[in-house]
């Protein structure tokens, strides 16, 4: 790598998955209680562009480009993130 912030897949059962989990089955349940049609966008394209630290955060923005290129971390990915939001 050159430097750059690099993307570490957070291990499986991370509390960030459960909280994933649970904030986007609430979504789900609220947008159908209203009617709402509802397109949830996990990642766009953006995510192939250098990560970004966030002042004064722990978030960096971006920099997720070996999720796609990694065949480790994108199976990591969708096994940990991707299937679990499917499967809700």
């Amino acid at each position: 790598m050159d430097g750059r912030w690099s993307a570490k897949p957070l291990p499986a059962g991370h509390a960030f998955h459960q909280q994933l989990l649970e904030d986007f089955s609430f979504a789900l349940k609220t947008c159908v209680d209203l009617k709402l049609k509802f397109v949830p966008v996990l990642l766009d394209f953006h995510w192939c562009f250098p990560g970004e630290p966030v002042v004064g955060t722990p978030v960096v923005k971006s920099g997720r480009a070996e999720i796609v290129t990694d065949p480790v971390k994108r199976e990591t990915f969708f096994d940990n993130v991707l299937e679990p939001l499917l499967d809700i």
